[in-house]
């Protein structure tokens, strides 16, 4: 219940599930919310997952918000972790503040001089992405480039690690 300064008491409430049938996979990069969703929650979801985290996330850290939630999830689901990266690895941002010159304590976190260069790791965040949504997405068979092989465990080298289940 939310009780507005200014109005009525609010009720929310999350369905069961929290799933939307129009979605058919899920690619959360830096994820959180692992509180709100749960393993009940987390239990519910019904489509292909691939979690993307990095080990030095400290907005969402990985052991709360990417590990925990990826031994929730049902089948088929994925763990890409990205040794060195933060949470503004995942986005621009990390290129945006070097453009502009900023040097905002916030940006650190994906950004800062412990972390994985930003170019190294957009191109790792997306063949991995790319791979997920040319099979789990668009359905795409296509003999020229095996996007299925990229998503074996066995296949992840570098500062990243795969689980696959």
């Amino acid at each position: 219940e939310y009780a507005a300064p200014f109005g009525p008491v609010l009720r929310f409430h999350r369905p069961v599930s929290g799933r939307d049938g129009r979605f058919i996979a899920a690619l959360p990069q830096a994820p959180g919310g692992n509180e709100l969703f749960q393993t009940a929650g987390l239990g519910d979801v019904a489509v292909p997952t691939m979690l993307q985290a990095g080990t030095l996330d400290t907005t969402t850290p990985y052991a709360i918000e990417a590990e925990a939630p990826f031994a929730a999830l049902p089948r088929p689901a994925w763990l890409l972790t990205i040794a060195g990266a933060g949470h503004f690895t995942f986005s621009d941002m990390c290129e945006l503040v070097e453009q502009i010159g900023l040097s905002i304590e916030e940006f650190e976190d994906g950004c800062g001089p412990d972390n994985i260069p930003s170019r190294e790791a957009q191109a790792i965040i997306v063949r991995y992405a790319t791979a997920f949504l040319q099979v789990y997405v668009a359905q795409l068979d296509d003999a020229a480039y095996d996007y299925a092989a990229v998503l074996e465990p066995f296949a992840a080298s570098g500062p990243t690690s795969l689980q696959a289940k």
